[in-house]
């Protein structure tokens, strides 16, 4: 029993009284009501082992306290009522409070506060009935009531043999099935960290006019003000939650018994009133729905819900919301002094005596509750307060939220066969707010229209500086132009027409940047292939493009053999190509078509036009400035979009890009903008490897973390960190924020950028509220094509956008939130796609891909681990027989057909998928996996392996390590890959090529690697030595030394 928390259950009562004439008469009358019941006269107290007592006191006279108010303003007047309204009672102390405040103009205000343990709603009215008996109109009063003979003991003690009488269990068994299973609570806006707390209430008031409708529509559809209103809530807060069920908790008076109707004592309970809703729900459903729950639940009421809670074993309230309504129109002039439009309006009469509104904050108890709305149904209109704790949920989210409450209902009254889902819910102003401000993104960019354009116009004003930079190999922007345009000129005369497509099958170098500079000025797409894919890959991409050209080097071409011409790009005979005319391209001409992971196991390429790019581009340069793009590490793979920030925003901007082999490899040259993904950055980091020239590093495809950040300032010299994001499909990078050294993490993914639009929609494609979850949509100048060759997958995600006329949008799959200010805060997937290094993986194609080896029955892929750096994929298999499949031959005819990134990590073998109940996968029963090796442990051999196998321990947070160990079954990624190639080198003073390591990645073979590798060093160093003792002899004593060798022989 917490005191503090009573408070808020306290039952009150105020009221102006325009003059003080009456307090003698009102004293007696208060002091013979709490005579007259035993429970008005109970006090409380909890001993030394926490048991509570209850004892019942002889009456007392002098319960109505006369206060001196004289000196208070209005405003402290009512702070101090208020105060001592909602303040909780001292244990062993009177548990109800009577205060009459005597005014300096003559008047007084009357506060009865009674604590809910001795007072419900019901008694409140029964008390306030016979104290206006006794001071009634005439001025002589009526006899109080007779005693019933009945009192609050005797209802405990009925209660407590009802509850194991077999009309007890049938009201338990209805419960059962209404919250069988428990309806989700909610989630509303939170509050800010370190908002205090307490209640707070906003309140509503709904005009005359909406209370006539409200109740024309009961006459009209039956039911009752309560049940639509009930109808009202529910649907508010199933359109805020996107739960399909919905619970609400009302109390009930919990008086059927007539013995029970004269007793004053606490009988409510909280009943749940649940209502189901589907996408064909229409209003008039959840309205007939809510009468049914209301009518069961006044049927059901008498089963106490913290009894229910323990034999349901709910773990708590089956709801975190509530309604309590009240007639006002019904319960006689009294209750018209809640009402704060007739305040200094005398509403009702005792004696002589006129009483008018004096409105306080209403308060009710939360009781754990995320919100509790009192309605209060007056002659002319009605009160709505929305009671939240605001250290919980946010104020300005529940004001709001009041708004869109009355937008809902006033559209149900209007449209009762409307369905649920496409009812308004926003008001006005928050929707003007969320579809027009927070987008307000328009800029006007003046620049070339296409993607390679942009490189041209650098190339014509600074042609002699350096476009590429690649170890010690430079090429200045004439130099890119004559290659790219002897590229162009070698593609058109094989054939290549605008908006054919040239599939470019490179590794990051000069020549893969001309190659794709050349594909596009010949009017071409170009699809890129990393290098690193497998041939399966590569093939089934090949195919589905319908590349006309494929640009490689001879060895990749020879590699994979493919039906269409191959120009090669070290084809020394480029350099006599002479250049032919550029073709005009139309903005809508296709750029580039990058492929993602396909849900279906089969890649989809994402089609991105020149007025996309050119958008995205125009953004770059103008929020990175002048200087950002002076020196730009490339070090992404050409077929993560984050490239084409990478090559096209530097070129454009007429700076160097300096190319690496991967992020982890030091330039050659200095560099000033790094842009990576979060577990790329964290590898930097652990690393040291962030050149210390870098001042702005930009990280996208992953969540980032405010740990990161704090790691990037304190390690690097960095002045910003920008967290990017944006799928593939709205070309790159669709919103932004810049947490600059010194400012506070910035918790979200920023705003839209330039010509953007975002939307955070529910599953009817229904702007949202702020503060509330759904799915992000984007729209605007950004939007793709759509995927190459597939309509209806096209037509799923795209469409036309309905805010803006003529305009599209792209469903992400993402779910994010708008806060106040305009911010937009990633919350995850809607589905189980999942980002792994800033790869964007569909488990569905590698769970394919699974399905597809003969000894494979069932799969399901997930992503294991919260940590950014240290998710991975994880194959659960069902094989067809018990010894069917193990790991490695599982991992290994993935590695055939799926790039790195999407070989699962481990593999557990499973007798079968784990369900629920009703037959879906239980993805919380899956078993944590093991990242070790299937293989028998033999221990390291010789110093190098003993080495070794303490790096990959460390690196791989493996305990014991052997021999046979394979590092990728040990949990290692390309990643942690490119992480052990530096490591390797500082130990053992020699290079191991990351794709040897892919190679061969058993810990022996790659200590024989370095093994090897050090013998040619101490080879090579024992040459050198001789050769440096020859260079000192003399002719003559070189001649003797090969007539000895000579004689020798």
């Amino acid at each position: 029993m917490n005191p503090a928390a009573r408070g808020d259950h306290n039952n009150v009562f105020v009221a102006a009284l325009d003059g003080d004439a009456i307090a003698g008469r009102l004293a007696e009358a208060i002091d013979a009501l709490v005579a007259r019941h035993p429970m008005l006269r109970a006090r409380l107290r909890q001993d030394d082992e926490g048991r509570i007592e209850q004892t019942v006191t002889a009456p007392w006279p002098g319960v109505l306290e006369t206060v001196d108010a004289r000196g208070l303003d209005l405003d402290a007047l009512r702070r101090r009522i208020s105060d001592d309204a909602w303040r909780a009672f001292d244990d062993d102390r009177p548990l109800l409070r009577a205060r009459l405040y005597r005014r300096g103009d003559g008047g007084a205000v009357l506060l009865l506060a009674l604590d809910h343990l001795i007072c419900d709603g019901w008694s409140y009215w029964r008390m306030l009935d016979e104290l206006s008996a006794a001071l009634g109109a005439d001025g002589a009063g009526t006899p109080p009531p007779s005693e019933t003979g009945h009192d609050y003991g005797e209802y405990v003690r009925w209660q407590e043999q009802w509850l194991h009488s077999a009309a007890g269990e049938r009201q338990l068994d209805y419960w059962r099935g209404v919250l069988e299973p428990s309806p989700q609570l909610l989630e509303l806006p939170a509050a800010d960290a370190g908002a205090s707390g307490g209640q707070q209430a906003h309140t509503l008031l709904l005009d005359p006019a909406l209370g006539e409708r409200l109740r024309g529509f009961v006459a009209d559809h039956g039911g009752s003000v309560f049940s639509v209103l009930l109808a009202a809530l529910q649907i508010l807060l199933h359109r805020y939650s996107g739960h399909r069920a919905v619970a609400v908790g009302a109390p009930m008076p919990c008086r059927g018994r007539a013995a029970w109707r004269g007793v004053v004592g606490d009988f409510v309970n909280m009943v749940a009133l649940r209502a189901e809703f589907d996408d064909d729900a229409r209003v008039i459903d959840v309205v007939e729905g809510a009468r049914r729950a209301l009518r069961g639940g006044v049927r059901h009421q008498d089963y106490p819900i913290s009894t229910l809670i323990r034999r349901l074993e709910l773990g708590g309230t089956p709801f975190d919301a509530s309604l309590v309504f009240q007639n006002a129109r019904e319960s006689g002039p009294l209750a018209e002094l809640w009402n704060p439009l007739r305040e200094g309006e005398a509403i009702a009469r005792w004696g002589d005596t006129a009483l008018s509104a004096f409105p306080i904050q209403q308060r009710v108890a939360l009781d754990r509750m995320a919100l509790a709305v009192h309605a209060i149904e007056f002659e002319q209109g009605l009160r709505c307060d929305f009671i939240h704790d605001p250290a919980r949920v946010d104020a300005g989210a529940v004001a709001r939220m009041a708004v869109n409450f009355e937008t809902v209902l006033r559209a149900m009254l209007t449209e009762p066969d409307a369905l649920v889902r496409t009812l308004p819910l926003l008001g006005e102003e928050e929707r003007a707010r969320v579809l027009e401000e927070f987008n307000a993104t328009r800029v006007e960019h003046r620049g070339p229209e296409t993607l390679h354009g942009w490189f041209q116009r650098s190339a014509r004003a600074v042609p002699q500086a350096i476009a590429l930079r690649h170890g010690a190999q430079t090429l200045s922007y004439a130099e890119l132009e004559r290659r790219s345009d002897a590229v162009a000129a070698r593609l058109q005369r094989l054939g290549v027409q605008p908006q054919d497509r040239v599939a470019i099958h490179l590794s990051r170098g000069p020549g893969l940047v001309a190659a794709v500079l050349g594909a596009l000025k010949a009017g071409a797409a170009y699809v890129p292939m990393d290098p690193a894919y497998p041939r399966e890959r590569v093939v089934s991409i090949l195919d589905d493009c319908g590349a006309r050209v494929r640009i490689a080097t001879a060895a990749l071409a020879a590699e994979i053999p493919a039906d269409l011409a191959t120009l090669d790009i070290d084809d020394a005979s480029l350099e006599g190509e002479s250049a032919l005319p550029v073709p005009r391209l139309p903005q809508d001409a296709l750029a580039y078509v990058i492929y993602t992971s396909g849900s279906t196991g089969t890649p989809k390429g994402v089609m991105i036009e020149h007025a996309n790019a050119c958008n995205f581009i125009a953004w770059a340069l103008r929020d990175g400035g002048p200087d950002a793009f002076a020196q730009t590490l490339f070090a992404t793979s050409i077929s993560f979009d984050l490239a084409v920030y990478e090559i096209f925003a530097t070129l454009a901007a007429g700076g160097t890009l300096e190319i690496v082999r991967d992020v982890l490899e030091p330039p050659c040259g200095p560099v000033g903008l790094i842009n990576t993904v979060p577990s790329g950055m964290s590898a930097l980091l652990q690393a040291q490897a962030v050149p210390a020239s870098v001042r702005r590093i930009n990280v996208a495809g992953e969540p980032l973390r405010a740990e990161l950040v704090e790691r990037i300032f304190a390690n690097t010299q960095a002045q910003s960190v920008h967290n990017l994001y944006g799928p593939t499909e709205t070309t790159t990078y669709s919103t932004g924020v810049r947490i600059r050294r010194g400012e506070a993490f910035a918790a979200h993914i920023g705003r839209p950028i330039d010509n953007t639009r975002i939307y955070i929609v529910d599953r009817a494609g229904q702007p949202l509220p702020i503060g509330v979850g759904g799915e992000i949509c984007i729209g605007g100048a950004g939007v793709a094509r759509g995927y190459l060759g597939r309509p209806e997958l096209t037509a799923e995600r795209f469409g036309a956008d309905p805010f803006v006329e003529g305009g599209r949008w792209y469903r992400t799959g993402d779910l994010g939130r708008w806060t106040a200010d305009g911010d937009i805060v990633y919350l995850g997937r809607s589905d189980h796609q999942v980002k792994i290094r800033g790869f964007r993986i569909e488990p569905g194609e590698i769970e394919a891909a699974l399905l597809r080896i003969e000894a494979v029955q069932s799969a399901v892929v997930v992503a294991w681990g919260d940590a950014t750096e240290s998710r991975r994929l994880v194959a659960y298999v069902v094989p067809v027989a018990p010894a069917g499949a193990t790991p490695q031959a599982l991992r290994d005819a993935l590695t055939a057909s799926l790039p790195a990134h999407m070989v699962p990590a481990a593999f557990v073998l499973l007798d079968r998928l784990p369900l629920t109940p009703n037959g879906k996968l239980d993805r919380a029963a899956l078993p944590a996996p093991q990242f070790s090796s299937d293989r028998a442990y033999s221990a390291p051999d010789g110093e190098i392996e003993r080495r070794m196998a303490e790096i990959w321990g460390e690196l791989l947070g493996v305990a014991r390590v052997g021999r046979d160990d394979d590092f990728f079954d040990l949990g290692g990624h390309s990643l942690l890959a490119m992480q052990l190639t530096p490591r390797l080198r500082t130990a053992f003073g020699v290079e191991v090529p990351l794709a040897k390591l892919f190679e061969a990645p058993v810990l022996r073979h790659v200590a024989a690697q370095i093994a090897a590798a050090q013998a040619a060093v101490l080879a090579t160093q024992d040459m050198q030595a001789m050769l440096d003792e020859l260079e000192g002899l003399s002719d003559d004593e070189l001649m003797e030394l090969l007539s000895k060798e000579a004689i020798d022989d």
